[in-house]
């Protein structure tokens, strides 16, 4: 059981990972994408985390993700533990626990897909890449591409979506569209 746990933190970390990296490669109106440094944060908490607080039931039925990553400490937006796990092939989902109070704190969206990320071309002369530009110790900023996993999502919809988390809300500030298109065989 905690073989299975710890694999599936890890295959959802390295989605996000990929994810993330992959967004960089898109084409789009990336010169006047959000950058980290716009949304940096100036403290960040070095003490002991406070426990979670599972006080809802989306909460409880993630505690055990919710308390494993939380116990390491901040890793976004100063005193903030962004959770990933996985929630199918391709897919992720995230939450965020304040290592101050215990409180977790949900996005607007549910369970993420790349839907067909892997296929994408990568665009020449891009410039360095930065080592984890999904989320920051030092930024309010989120960066999420994909579309969300269900039944009327379509690949077409997919985008990259900035979004910044401040006072316990995420607020989309941009996006570019990233649709995709299955390969078709010659």
């Amino acid at each position: 059981m905690v073989i299975l746990r710890i694999s599936r933190i890890r295959i959802a970390t390295i989605v996000l990972i990929s994810l993330v990296l992959i967004t960089t490669s898109y084409a789009g109106d990336w010169e006047h994408a959000p950058k980290s440094a716009d949304y940096a944060v100036t403290e960040v908490f070095n003490g002991k985390p406070s426990p979670v607080k599972l006080l809802k039931k989306r909460d409880r039925m993630y505690r055990t993700v919710l308390r494993n990553q939380a116990k390491d400490g901040p890793n976004f937006a100063g005193h903030y533990t962004m959770v990933v796990e996985g929630c199918g092939l391709d897919s992720f989902l995230v939450a965020v626990v304040d290592a101050k109070t215990g409180d977790v704190y949900w996005p607007p969206f549910h369970c993420i897909t790349l839907a067909g990320g892997f296929g994408i071309p990568f665009p020449e002369g891009k410039g360095d890449r930065p080592p984890n530009p999904a989320f920051r110790l030092d930024s309010k900023l989120f960066v999420v591409a994909g579309v969300e996993d269900s039944e009327h999502a379509k690949s077409q919809d997919r985008s990259v979506q900035f979004w910044v988390f401040d006072r316990g809300k995420f607020e989309l500030i941009y996006s570019i569209p990233a649709p995709w298109e299955p390969l078709k065989n010659p």
